[in-house]
């Protein structure tokens, strides 16, 4: 047996070579080519970190320092950076919230907090495309200073490597948020939570980033998206109603609402694992359950494809098989036509380059197991409706994402109107 696993190990290492062949840089354009629904240049995909293809990989960390951090490390004599700045006391910083209510952008502040409640983790970029405004560094130290978030920076594991150095934000773990709601007017408190109640959770950094990222790509180069929301919001219970016993743990990453109100559940993943059946086993059952077919399940894989190419072709071929076998899994689960409704997408194949994505990325190419046995894979089109159909029972509940992103914080500002009276 000794003897065969060098064989064996190069047998699996050719496969994985053919594999990654599959996987070689389409045809692209610069992100600039395509036409943007963001009015302000410095605001578009074109001003920001390429996510993708510069942070989407595992060698470096994002050390994090809030101001209870700060304050011992004072108390210990030591000396802060220059954006750790003590000299506010928290209330003073607090109040400066309620002292952009009737500014411009009016709610800057709330809205900055709650684009990273929603997000979990992002970039100062993201945050400027989110809220509409570069003139934001006043406003995310106030936060700071009030102790409702962190800053994080890019720190690379190995010396010799050489990462981007964007200042990342994240919700403070165990901020005491009842008093500042408490103080919120009914809107604001609508604005910034959007529903749920308050519960901050563990970012996974990467990943959130990268799900970000790709989310506001999506809402400024796709017309046909005309609403996002985060993870917090992506829950299957809360996009269909059904009960718990049929939603489970079914929850995207991101939700796109297309503008005829067909909701596309964004899974995104970062590195090639097993859950991918387990997460397309829970989608296809949801599925099968909405009798108003209001949701597309789109699985994208995110592994980088330079750094781990083999480990791209592997993972989304998996995800190929994991949402083929869960769509076809039973008569029901295609007479429901979840097979129509069920993508995936290597993020790779929409972002080839650097800067770059497809030239036909505004129509959202996906593959789904539509085909025959043995041709199982189809191309369609995901921001065509005439392609990816949807007939909804009833319209108004269908298109109520899209009339409420006026009402909620986190929504990027082209996609929402100024919000309600305060």
């Amino acid at each position: 047996m000794l003897a065969q696993q060098p064989h064996s190990w190069d047998a699996q290492h050719r496969a994985n070579q053919h594999q990654a062949k599959k996987h070689q840089p389409l045809d692209s354009v610069p992100v600039t080519d395509l036409p943007s629904r963001v009015t302000r240049t410095r605001l578009r995909a074109s001003g920001r970190l390429d996510i993708f293809w510069e942070l989407c990989t595992s060698d470096w960390d994002a050390p994090w320092a809030g101001r209870t951090g700060a304050e011992q490390l004072a108390a210990n004599g030591r000396r802060l950076l220059r954006p750790y700045d003590l000299s506010v006391p928290r209330e003073e910083a607090m109040k400066r919230l309620w002292g952009c209510r009737q500014g411009a952008p009016r709610f800057v502040g709330l809205r900055i907090l709650a684009a990273i409640y929603h997000w979990h983790v992002l970039t100062t970029e993201q945050i400027a495309s989110l809220v509409g405004t570069k003139s934001i560094e006043a406003d995310l130290r106030a936060l700071w200073q009030a102790g409702l978030v962190w800053q994080g920076s890019v720190a690379p594991r190995m010396l010799w490597t050489e990462k981007a150095s964007p200042v990342l934000w994240r919700i403070t773990p165990s901020v005491n948020i009842g008093r500042l709601l408490h103080e919120m007017t009914p809107w604001e408190r609508l604005g910034v939570l959007a529903g749920p109640e308050w519960q901050p959770q563990v970012p996974h950094v990467v990943h959130d980033l990268v799900a970000t990222d790709i989310t506001l790509r999506a809402a400024e180069l796709v017309p046909s998206v005309a609403a996002v929301y985060g993870e917090r919001l992506s829950g299957a219970d809360r996009l269909t109603g059904l009960p718990a016993g049929v939603t489970g743990l079914a929850r995207g990453d991101a939700v796109w609402a297309r503008s005829d109100g067909l909701r596309i559940v964004v899974e995104l993943s970062t590195a090639a694992y097993k859950q991918g059946y387990a997460k397309a086993g829970r989608w296809a059952r949801v599925l099968e359950a909405d009798r108003s077919r209001s949701l597309f399940a789109l699985f994208v894989s995110a592994v980088h494809p330079v750094h781990r190419s083999h480990a791209l072709a592997w993972s989304e071929q998996a995800y190929r098989r994991a949402v083929a076998e869960a769509a076809w899994s039973s008569v029901a689960a295609v007479d429901a036509g979840v097979p129509e409704r069920m993508g995936v997408v290597s993020l790779a194949d929409w972002a080839p380059a650097p800067m770059r994505v497809v030239p036909n990325f505004a129509d959202l190419p996906v593959w789904r197991p539509t085909g025959p046995p043995g041709d199982r894979w189809q191309q369609a089109d995901l921001a065509d409706q005439s392609q990816v159909t949807f007939a909804p029972v009833d319209t108004d509940e269908a298109l109520a994402p899209i009339r409420n992103a006026a009402k909620v914080y986190a929504m990027p500002w082209w996609l929402a109107n100024p919000a309600g009276p305060s």
